[in-house]
């Protein structure tokens, strides 16, 4: 058989197929859903959520109801001085606190004002603030705080999972280019040996100059050095793409070599794209980073009301009915109007420095965070813009590289006629195919670079949801 009918018959370069049906492939989809499963970065994320939300515990405590007991003996030279016990229940109210309780006091030496009667005293009553205090106090601006503590911490939890995301799916499309560019090498590499074999079968049978044999090793060699340089490119891209990927029991998990990437469909993945003004509205609603300066404003909202109000005096009113136990029919206790315990306590600081500091230093942050709103709202918008742009023309640039792989492969087939006919040489045919593997190795390249295109616009966008 003559060398040109064996390179007619093996040189046809074959460019992207599918894979098989049997091959195991872990599509996109599956590799995003295993990472929010499992993924440290995700447990932690989701850990801090919890954490807000034992602050708002925390916060909510200082309304618990308390039980106090205060009980004071004192025993000097065979002398009983007094006896003095207190037991109340405290409940703090949303203004003020309700309190309930009961004194017993004895002994030979009571101070006057301890005096009470035989069977003790009763008491119930109410503490309330009439000025500083009335409106917001320290509990209560805690506890609103402490509210918008979880909604920074969701915020917080989804900027943390978004860059998660974006960096797996840089390196799943990684791992993706790194095994296409290895199918071609390794077709290549294939089309090299044969040619190679073939040309030294010319020779020998006289068809061909020895010199044709060197040529065909020198590019059997080349393409040998780039298949060796693609195998190690795939395997790591593998092993960075593996590093995403936990099982149950915090079990690290490894894409194995027959595991191979989800085939490139720029339909599927260009199918639900909003347009720009809907995804820049997108943004502005709901990116984590923009959450965070609001709920951080409203936050320094409630800060600025407690200090606003700590500028009024403090007035706090103090009123106890008091009532003796009877032991008639058992315990029964008598209320009356007439005895009472009324307290009223009145405190107000000259300078207010304290005061009008703390409300400047929050007023001063109000300020900052609004700035730092204005500035990271305009990034936000321009990223989208620009990362909207950026993949229309990826998806414009896939259309003409395709056009060009096609016309690649109508040059080689050419260029094979050419040879068929005497008109052509082994070192053309080497040079179209080289022409037609980077052609095709550009065009997965741009498959990759519009997958990681994508990721950077829903991160951009701030997307909750991935899984398009």
């Amino acid at each position: 058989m003559r060398l040109s009918r064996l390179v007619a018959l093996f040189a046809t370069f074959i460019f992207y197929q599918p894979a098989n049906a049997q091959d195991n492939i872990l599509t996109w989809e599956e590799y995003y859903q295993q990472i929010l499963a499992y993924h440290p970065v995700v447990v932690n994320a989701n850990i801090n959520l919890d954490l807000a939300g034992q602050e708002l515990r925390f916060a909510r405590g200082f309304f618990d109801p308390m039980l106090i007991g205060d009980y004071k003996q004192k025993q000097f030279t065979e002398k009983d001085y007094y006896r003095l016990l207190t037991t109340k229940v405290s409940v703090p109210l949303w203004i003020g606190e309700l309190e309930a309780g009961y004194y017993q006091n004895e002994g030979e030496f009571l101070n006057p004002e301890n005096l009470l009667p035989r069977n003790g005293q009763s008491f119930v009553g109410v503490s309330i603030p009439l000025a500083q205090g009335l409106l917001i106090d320290e509990r209560r601006s805690t506890l609103r705080q402490a509210r918008y503590l979880t909604d920074i911490a969701e915020a917080e939890r989804l900027s943390m999972i978004n860059k998660l995301l974006l960096s797996a799916t840089k390196d799943y499309w990684n791992w993706y280019f790194a095994y296409q560019r290895y199918r071609f090498v390794q077709e290549a590499y294939r089309l090299a040996e044969i040619r190679y074999e073939a040309v030294k079968l010319s020779v020998i049978t006289g068809d061909q100059a020895p010199i044709d044999s060197v040529e065909a090793k020198i590019s059997l060699q080349n393409r040998d050095i780039e298949l060796q340089q693609s195998a190690i490119e795939l395997k790591n891209a593998r092993l960075i793409a593996s590093n995403h990927l936990w099982g149950e029991g915090e079990t690290p998990l490894e894409i194995l070599e027959t595991t191979l990437p989800d085939d490139f469909d720029l339909a599927r993945w260009s199918a639900n794209l909003p347009q720009a003004e809907a995804l820049v509205a997108q943004a502005e609603e709901q990116h984590p980073d923009l959450r965070k300066i609001i709920f951080k404003n409203r936050q320094l909202d409630v800060e600025r009301s407690l200090q606003v109000n700590k500028l009024a005096p403090k007035i706090n009113l103090q009123y106890h009915l008091l009532s003796e136990p009877q032991a008639v029919s058992g315990d029964q206790y008598g209320w009356s109007t007439q005895n009472y315990m009324l307290g009223l306590k009145v405190a107000f600081p000259l300078f207010l420095r304290q005061e009008r500091g703390k409300l400047q230093l929050v007023r001063l942050k109000q300020v900052q965070l609004e700035q730092e709103n204005l500035q990271t709202r305009r990034e936000i918008i321009n990223t989208v813009l620009a990362q909207y742009n950026l993949l229309n023309n990826i998806a414009e640039l896939i259309g003409l590289q395709e056009s060009m792989v096609n016309n690649y492969q109508q040059l080689l087939r050419g260029e094979q006629l050419r040879f068929e006919n005497g008109e052509s040489s082994i070192f053309l045919i080497n040079v179209r195919e080289t022409q037609l593997l980077d052609s095709q190795v550009k065009l997965v390249k741009l498959h990759s670079d519009y997958g990681k295109a994508r990721a950077e616009l829903n991160q951009a966008v701030g997307l909750v949801d991935w899984d398009y």
